[in-house]
């Protein structure tokens, strides 16, 4: 399956990269970065380090995008890198482990990217959103029937029954960007949204990532042990367990096998300017027969959880 991934390129986005990179379902057309874990040219340079940690596949494209976040990040999840402050890290030498990269500009924006592959592939293409989605609202506002012509969207992005991880009522990705998460709601695309309902039922434990890499970690094993280690912490310090909640692979996973989890149509909308429910995904919960607010889509409620961190583990490790 072809697919363009469209990533604020954070420690979960790092894991999801990884999997798909080495995923034999997948064939990784482009890599947009945007805005939200930490700044789009950030995310553009860990897209890139990922890129060579993992050893698979090679994007064709990588692409820097949209920065847009209105003051929201997520430093003090992700680190100050977005991947858990990889230069505190250093060799027996004293050399760093994770040497600066020295990438120039992407010569495409990542909306022009989206709309060029999407003219290009169309319905062979499937975009999975990781991040805010103000990559996929600027190809709108250059295209407007963009979206449609890709084989659907997975967006890991939403609460829909649960609370929120930034507001009571918000997920990041959403709240990061609420307009572009409208737009896109709006846009006539086949969706399926991967929201907290599901990903928070995935978790990668510490003694987990311990145990698979070994011993003797591998190149790809010390990075995963090292960029995760600061967002582990975090969960240790603010819910009580020494792990992370796999938001991004669930979505990249769900792109490949989507019997990986059950999904169920409901009218959604998403508020744009509430003093206290800003970015809330709103669920039309009516049983009435009365107009229904907002557009019907796929929105997940449950997760094979167990089956999916096996096949995580598999495609990363080779278990």
């Amino acid at each position: 399956m072809k697919v363009i991934l469209d990533m604020d390129v954070g420690v979960d986005d790092a894991l999801a990269l990884v999997w798909a990179l080495k995923s034999p379902a997948l064939d990784v057309e482009a890599v947009t970065a945007v805005s939200g874990n930490t700044s789009a040219r950030q995310a553009f340079l860990n897209a890139h380090l990922v890129i060579e940690m993992a050893g698979g596949q090679r994007p064709r494209i990588v692409a820097e995008g949209v920065d847009r976040r209105d003051g929201t990040a997520a430093e003090h999840v992700h680190g100050p890198d977005g991947l858990g402050g990889l230069s505190r890290f250093t060799n027996a030498d004293g050399s760093l482990r994770y040497p600066s990269l020295d990438i120039g500009a992407s010569t495409e924006k990542a909306s022009e990217v989206i709309c060029r592959l999407l003219r290009e592939k169309g319905k062979d293409v499937t975009l999975v959103t990781t991040g805010p989605l103000s990559n996929l609202a600027e190809a709108l506002e250059n295209d407007p029937g963009i979206l449609s012509k890709a084989k659907g969207i997975v967006c890991m992005a939403g609460a829909f029954f649960v609370p929120g991880n930034v507001t009571p009522v918000a997920e990041f990705n959403v709240f990061a960007d609420p307009q572009a998460a409208r737009r896109v709601l709006y846009s006539g695309a086949e969706l399926i949204f991967v929201g907290l309902d599901v990903t928070h039922k995935v978790v990668l434990l510490r003694k987990q990532l311990e145990e698979w890499v070994g011993p003797k970690p591998s190149r790809l094993g010390q990075f995963l042990l090292d960029c995760t280690e600061f967002c582990m912490d975090f969960h240790m310090q603010t819910e009580g367990f020494l792990g992370m909640y796999m938001h991004d692979p669930l979505a990249v996973a769900c792109a490949a096998d989507p019997s990986l989890l059950r999904t169920e149509v409901f009218y959604v909308d998403v508020e744009t300017s509430g003093e206290i429910t800003r970015g809330m995904t709103v669920v039309d919960k009516r049983l009435s027969n009365v107009p229904k607010q907002g557009v019907p889509v796929q929105v997940a409620v449950d997760v094979d959880a167990e089956r999916f961190v096996s096949m995580f583990r598999g495609v990363v490790f080779g278990e």
